[in-house]
């Protein structure tokens, strides 16, 4: 049975799947490929390569599926502060409406319509909406030739899938279930789906470490990819893993036994943001100079760490788009705290020159009585 097993296991290799090395070599090409288009080729619009292609199994008859995710709309869920608004620039805003859609299904409310392309728009008694018929069918014109398949644009011989997308930073509370329902083969389980909120907590820890010793690029480049694991498929599949880590070893120049450090994140688990017995003294962090911990939802200290980072590094258009990405967490209290101190920290410069000497001072008087004893 084992010789049975043994060789069905090489006939996978050599003529379906690939042998390991072959599949590794497959993802990375994937990998480069996306990291090329973002930052070189696509100005409007974000490239990701999903699929079984993308995850380096050359299965017979599947195809190439991409994910074309526009710059130029972002997608949230409640109506936002319309001085904010207006100061993102070249991101016309759109707001989920549940409330006029069939269960299952969200209509994007056009937040001001002179920012969105009319070709796009619908309207009827309930207000003015962005059609994803049309948006498709718009993108449809420019393909030589094509066919509609689904949400997805495909070539005649259906050997490429381009979903045409838009960003939204939050998961949608109307489908707040999807992640734990009941799937037909059992995989991926809840239990994985668990680990990777894990995971992202043991990297916004790490991002908050490089945060308190003024490492702020470091600390972004960090919560970037933590924001990335929310897709399964980005941590299920290692390499993606392993090639952000040396990424991050390259380019700050880590050392191997950070690296290794690093790297043992991948079984971190906590899935809630808590530090204990931690004076900070930032202003940003903790809203008193003596709160001595910090325990928030993951989620959201990983984009209020972002919006920490930001300002420190008086990225003015980096810090308004941190801003609206705090604007769904405004259910939670304690959220809404953190972030009414963002917004007073960000619009009152007096305001936070006065904190700054406050915090100082009682970092300087907490010093003073530690030596005195």
């Amino acid at each position: 049975m084992v010789d049975i097993s043994k060789q069905i296991y090489q006939y996978m290799c050599d003529e379906i799947v690939g042998s390991e090395k072959v599949v590794k070599y497959r993802r990375l090409f994937f990998k480069v490929y996306e990291i090329v288009q973002n930052n070189f080729l696509s100005p409007s619009k974000y490239i990701i390569p999903s699929g079984s292609k993308a995850e380096g199994l050359n299965l017979p008859g599947s195809d190439i599926d991409i994910m074309l995710i526009s710059k130029k709309y972002i997608v949230y869920e409640s109506k936002l502060e319309t001085d904010i608004a207006r100061s993102t620039i070249n991101t016309h805003i759109l707001v989920i409406d549940t409330d006029n859609a069939q269960p299952g299904f969200a209509l994007l409310r056009v937040q001001n319509e002179l920012f969105c392309e009319q070709h796009f728009v619908e309207r009827n008694e309930d207000g003015i909406y962005l059609s994803s018929k049309l948006y498709l069918l718009n993108f449809a014109t420019k393909y030589t030739y094509h066919k509609i398949n689904g949400p997805c644009i495909s070539n005649r011989d259906g050997k490429l899938d381009a979903a045409h997308s838009l960003k939204c930073p939050q998961w949608p509370s109307v489908a707040k279930d999807w992640a734990t329902r009941k799937r037909s083969s059992g995989w991926p389980s809840v239990f994985l789906v668990s680990d990777i909120t894990c995971v992202v907590s043991g990297w916004t820890l790490q991002a908050l470490n490089f945060y308190l010793c003024g490492q702020y690029h470091i600390a972004l480049s960090i919560l970037e990819f933590a924001m990335s694991l929310s897709s399964s498929e980005q941590l299920i599949i290692s390499p993606f893993y392993d090639i952000h880590i040396n990424d991050l070893k390259e380019r700050y120049f880590l050392s191997n036994k950070y690296v290794s450090c690093l790297r043992k994140l991948k079984y971190y688990t906590r899935l809630d943001i808590f530090v204990h017995d931690i004076y900070t003294f930032d202003y940003l962090l903790q809203i008193d100079p003596y709160q001595n911990d910090i325990f928030l939802d993951t989620t959201f200290f990983l984009y209020y760490l972002r919006f920490a980072c930001c300002h420190r590094l008086h990225d003015i258009d980096a810090v308004q788009q941190s801003l609206l990405d705090l604007e769904p967490f405004r259910d939670d209290e304690l959220a809404e705290t953190y972030i009414k101190n963002a917004y007073d920290i960000t619009l009152d410069r007096y305001r936070e020159h006065i904190l700054c000497w406050r915090y100082n001072n009682e970092k300087r008087q907490l010093s003073t009585n530690v030596n005195h004893l």
